[in-house]
């Protein structure tokens, strides 16, 4: 979805719209470097965030879509808030059940995807991790049933095609009728994205949010 809006405001910023994927980002210097490469700061010294932000001030009217940095709220937060504080001319457009807090901030409510939109998200995710997943016929079918299980949610969505690194999609849809079981034989960064998958399947459909943040 938000690739989809990103698509239609281009015209409006003549600096670019930028996909920043934070998705194995671990710390705030990753989500950093993340942007910079994202946008083509050069990174020629040990300051990424003066390159980051001197190549958006030198663009004009940009947006920034970060995806995937539901692990690392409070340092997006910190990210988010020195752009838009130092570079006026640039958005933020952050994909997120919570509220980052900053400055500006307004909270968009997304209802959920069809579920043939929801199985082309969680396969293009899938995809995304896991580079050689190829999603047979069969596939395809348990797949449906596992959006429909998370009521077609983007983020639950998200977060459970990120477990096809670990698991196949026959054991992801069993482990959905214990949905904290997704979490019992993985790292830690998996293991919290699991957490956030099953508190995101208990969540009502409105409840899946994209914070619009600007300046």
């Amino acid at each position: 979805l938000s690739q989809q809006l990103g698509r239609i405001v281009l015209p409006g910023f003549p600096g670019g719209v930028w996909m920043c994927d934070l998705t194995t980002s671990r710390t705030l210097n990753d989500i950093l470097l993340t942007i910079a490469h994202s946008v083509g700061a050069s990174l020629n010294g040990s300051n990424p965030q003066f390159e980051l932000l001197t190549k958006l001030r030198s663009q004009g009217r940009t947006l920034l879509i970060l995806d995937g940095c539901e692990h690392l709220l409070d340092a997006t937060a910190s990210v988010v808030d020195e752009i838009l504080t130092s570079t006026p001319d640039t958005t933020v457009l952050v994909t997120s059940r919570h509220r980052l807090g900053v400055s500006g901030e307004t909270f968009v409510d997304l209802q959920p995807m069809s579920t043939q939109e929801a199985t082309e998200l969680f396969i293009e995710r899938s995809n995304r991790v896991t580079p050689h997943f190829q999603a047979s016929p069969q596939d395809v079918a348990l797949i449906e049933k596992i959006v429909f299980e998370l009521d077609c949610l983007p983020l639950a969505v998200e977060l459970a095609a990120a477990r096809t690194r670990v698991l196949s999609v026959e054991q992801i849809l069993h482990r959905l009728t214990d949905r904290f079981a997704l979490n019992l034989e993985a790292d830690h960064a998996t293991r919290a994205a699991a957490r956030a998958a099953a508190a995101a399947c208990r969540l009502p459909p409105a409840a899946c949010c994209l914070p619009l943040a600007s300046h």
